[in-house]
């Protein structure tokens, strides 16, 4: 019974967006959240971004606005992998790992970056989702989507590997 309200949860409240960037250098996540990490305190992120010589973008898993806007607007960057929440300085941060989580810490925003090109982007705040889809229009990101359904089921399924209802 529990999963079966976390779906339902995930249709009634859960908003979001995808699209697709190119599979190259650039400064994609200034991009992506022009104007939107202004009005939050920390961010948390893990995954592979590389610098141009191949290091590491991100050193460490938390940063705050100030210093993740100053990492992002330097230089170009290429990502592999990232997953990336923006939280305000109440919120209980914590790693995302699943639909449980989401609820529970409820970022402002959570963005995905999976296989280089594939983006996904949710906040339970329809003015972030907004300005989200506008930067994306703006910088010609391909296959812009509203969040559907099946597309949240299928991430979700996925995550968890298994699903019984």
């Amino acid at each position: 019974m529990n999963r079966i309200y976390d779906i339902l949860y995930m249709v009634i409240i859960m908003l979001g967006i995808s699209f697709e960037i190119e599979n190259k250098y650039d400064n994609y996540l200034c991009k992506i959240l022009d104007g939107i990490t202004s009005s939050f305190d920390n961010i948390m992120v893990s995954g592979e971004v590389f610098d141009k010589n191949g290091n590491f973008l991100f050193k460490k898993n938390v940063y705050t606005k100030d210093e993740f806007e100053s990492i992002i607007k330097k230089e170009d960057y290429y990502i592999v992998f990232l997953s990336l929440a923006i939280y305000d300085k109440t919120s209980n941060m914590s790693y995302i790992s699943d639909l449980s989580c989401y609820k529970k810490c409820k970022p402002k925003l959570y963005l995905q970056v999976c296989d280089s090109i594939f983006v996904s982007l949710y906040s339970f705040n329809d003015d972030v989702i907004c300005k989200a889809k506008s930067n994306a229009i703006k910088n010609h990101f391909d296959k812009i989507e509203d969040a559907t359904y099946e597309k949240m089921y299928f991430i979700w399924c996925w995550q968890n590997s298994t699903i019984s209802i």
